[in-house]
């Protein structure tokens, strides 16, 4: 169990959302993101009422949902838009022209960020590269990295699964999807990493350097898509690159700096949170009973292991908020024009009316679909792309020819700066007893 945020059976939920809740608000409240204390008291106070699936928190000042159901109508209600989670300045902060206009160029050309209209046209052209049929063409490449990784790992006798196998095999598989050549991956994570240090904006860690290495990493990761686009024109390959800048549709293709911004945001919004999820899984399957080595032959076991882990431990707290367009009448509450919206997909995945004993972790019965993914409109375009790698590393690292057993400290939560509301695993230690594949 992972003691540090999972409690006893009998207090699991409210023990987990206490120690989950109260930290992230404590880390928000750090970089200048939380209004006061009673942010904190009344979320205390909201873990109290289990029953209210849908509620207005007078503090927080906008609608919280908890219910499966609730949430489900939220994401796929056309009056209910996403709404940016990045504030445009803190309390007693001076508005800067500069990082401004680049916030607000991300957020046009996000698909994450846009409705209607304009989100179809993103996902239309954005959707070949994660269609099933492309994420299972990549699926024996994906396996082949992830042996190479653990091949890599297996004189020293132990691997640290996070650090040494999940982010590096997010990074190498999103980015061959995309298209971006090994030897240009290094210079495209650095620009990518360069363009997030937007994201402290609003924050006690803003200053003019990270607003010059936004600009720079822009400014860069646009020529350097602009060369693979020219490649690709000339010589179309199996990736993403290829069908964005060989639309045929003139009328719906994508502009360069759609294209860049794009890129950008599917190869950086899901490196953590997929890396937490290969870890996380990795984590729950040998902590299962029994030999860990008995899921390498049965993957439908991995399947619903990684299924489950989306369920039981999902690698965000909440959703992107959301916002009433106009009045919206939902299970007898009138949400106003203009009302934002938290979505707690934590708690939604674990809804008694929904799940049968949803605080145990159990992999062997077969369950509702959870959030994490999000639905309707918004749901994660990646969302097989993660799953076919959590499952391609769980069957590689459960290779007898490994023996790998877990080892080290139980782990805890890790939390990034920029993405207070990711959470994920610290660590998986693993030992590994190599011998001769037969």
């Amino acid at each position: 169990m992972f003691t540090h945020f999972l409690c006893p059976a009998s207090s699991l939920s409210t023990c987990a959302w206490r120690s989950t809740l109260i930290k992230w608000v404590a880390h928000l409240r750090s970089i200048g993101l939380a209004r006061t204390r009673r942010v904190a008291m009344e979320i205390e106070a909201d873990l109290r009422q289990r029953g209210d699936r849908l509620y207005f928190s007078t503090d927080l000042e906008e609608w919280v949902v908890t219910g499966h159901s609730e949430m489900v109508t939220m994401l796929k209600h056309s009056d209910i838009r996403v709404v940016s989670p990045i504030p445009s300045t803190a309390p007693g902060q001076q508005t800067d022209p500069r990082a401004e206009a680049l916030l607000r160029k991300l957020e046009a050309h996000e698909l994450l960020l846009l409705d209607g209209p304009g989100h179809r046209r993103l996902r239309r052209a954005l959707a070949p590269a994660f269609l099933p049929a492309a994420v299972d063409r990549l699926g024996p490449r994906i396996t082949t990295m992830a042996r190479n990784l653990v091949d890599a790992r297996a004189a020293t006798g132990q691997v640290e699964v996070l650090d040494e196998i999940a982010a590096p095999l997010v990074r190498m598989t999103v980015a061959t999807a995309l298209g971006v050549p090994e030897q240009d991956r290094e210079e495209f994570d650095t620009l990518a990493r360069k363009i997030s240090k937007i994201f402290l904006y609003s924050t006690p860690h803003w200053s003019p350097d990270a607003l010059t290495q936004a600009e720079t990493g822009m400014a860069g990761l646009t020529a350097l898509v602009s060369r693979l686009a020219d490649d690709r024109r000339a010589q179309p390959r199996d990736d993403l690159i290829s069908t964005l800048v060989n639309d045929p549709d003139p009328a719906q293709a994508l502009s360069m700096e759609e294209i860049v911004v794009n890129l950008w945001n599917l190869y950086l919004a899901g490196l953590w949170t997929t890396a937490h999820l290969l870890a996380t899984t990795t984590y729950l399957l040998f902590s299962r009973p029994g030999p860990a080595g008995s899921a390498h032959q049965d993957p439908g076991l991995v399947s619903r292991v990684v299924q489950e882990t989306l369920r039981y431990v999902p690698p965000t707290v909440e959703l992107v908020p959301r916002q009433a367009l106009r009045d919206v009448q939902i299970d007898g509450h009138t949400i106003k024009a203009g009302d934002r919206l938290r979505l707690m997909v934590t708690k939604a995945n674990r809804d008694q009316t929904r799940y049968t004993d949803p605080d145990t972790f159990d992999p062997t019965h077969e369950r509702a679909l959870p959030l994490s993914f999000s639905a309707g409109p918004h749901y994660c375009i990646g969302a097989q792309l993660a799953i076919t790698m959590a499952e391609r590393l769980c069957q590689v690292l459960t290779d007898p020819a490994y023996g790998a057993q877990l080892t080290g400290p139980t782990p805890s939560f890790h939390r990034t700066l920029t993405a207070p509301v990711a959470l994920g695993i610290d660590a998986v230690h693993l030992q590994l007893h190599p011998r001769e594949r037969v």
